[in-house]
């Protein structure tokens, strides 16, 4: 039965650009206001991917681009064979020959891999430590190996050892996430599940704010720096994050000129977007003279 709502296109990976100056060419799925993307192996420049586009692709561009076009012509097919369209039922069709995963590692690896190509190196570093402490504690880790109890004694082994317990936090939510994509996918069954009441609960750190005095703020507002040094910058950074109400860091870098608007700053939270949400509300913030000093300088 045809999906009418899924569209299967191939599109460049924008960012992540490679030294010679090309870009993955992905596979994208949307359904549903949803977006996935899948590696085809092949990465062109912006304008060899529209020499392709137009039909105007030349010797080797040309069989690329027939290659390409054979992937996105059997996805579509793939999505159209599905009744009941799912990421996972298209996926487990569509990649019959994907690595089989037999054990905590190499779950642990391949939702490494997904998270690396869709960008978020720094969660999959995360998801990283995760997996070498979990397999310090006991190595050749296989599904049927976490129960509540080894979770409670990888707990204690980790604390011994003079580490936090919000370290404990981090590492289990990792191995958490993993366990749902393994009873998504059938590897694990959904009764041995070793988190929620009366199982094991994992434990969250305090967080402390300490939110600075207004003198505090001051001494930072009114230091005085060399002009066009590291700490000018950063102490302008700080001042520009502090006037736009505790902007993210990454939000921060994402910004360009085509956020602000009028007097304020609109933009959506990269959190948000890699959520996908179908409506995400952006962000207004109204921009100080202070702010529009920084941006000019």
């Amino acid at each position: 039965m045809k999906q009418r709502n899924i569209t299967v296109t191939i599109v460049p990976d924008e960012r992540r650009i490679k030294d010679d100056v090309t870009y993955p060419l992905k596979l994208r799925i949307t359904f549903q206001g949803n977006r996935k993307y899948y590696a085809t192996g092949y990465n062109a420049s912006l304008n060899d991917y529209i020499l392709m586009n137009e039909n105007k692709a030349r010797g080797e561009l040309k069989k690329t681009n027939l290659a390409l076009l054979e992937i996105r012509i059997n996805a579509q097919k793939c999505c159209d064979s599905l009744e009941n369209f799912s990421f996972l039922k298209f996926e487990a069709l569509f990649f019959p020959k994907k690595v089989s995963i037999t054990n905590l590692k190499s779950a642990f690896d391949s939702y490494i891999n997904e998270l690396r190509e869709n960008g978020q190196i720094g969660t999959a570093a995360s998801y990283s430590c995760a997996s070498v402490s979990l397999h310090k504690y006991k190595a050749g880790l296989k599904f049927e190996h976490l129960t509540p109890e080894f979770l409670r004694n990888y707990e204690r082994w980790f604390l011994g050892k003079g580490r936090s317990i919000t370290t404990v936090g981090i590492n289990l939510r990792s191995l958490r996430a993993v366990i749902n994509v393994a009873i998504q996918q059938g590897m694990m069954n959904i009764a041995d599940y070793p988190f929620g009441k009366r199982k094991y609960i994992i434990p969250t750190g305090r967080n402390i704010k300490k939110a600075l005095t207004l003198e505090e703020i001051a001494k930072i507002y009114n230091y005085v720096t060399e002009p066009c040094s590291v700490n000018d910058m950063c102490r302008d950074y700080w001042i520009f994050i502090y006037l736009c109400n505790g902007l993210n860091v990454k939000d921060l870098c994402l910004l360009t000129y085509k956020n602000i608007v009028g007097d304020f700053i609109i933009f959506n939270r990269a959190k948000t977007n890699r959520a996908r949400r179908a409506n995400p509300e952006p962000i207004r913030i109204a921009l100080k003279e202070d702010s529009k000093r920084i941006i000019s300088k």
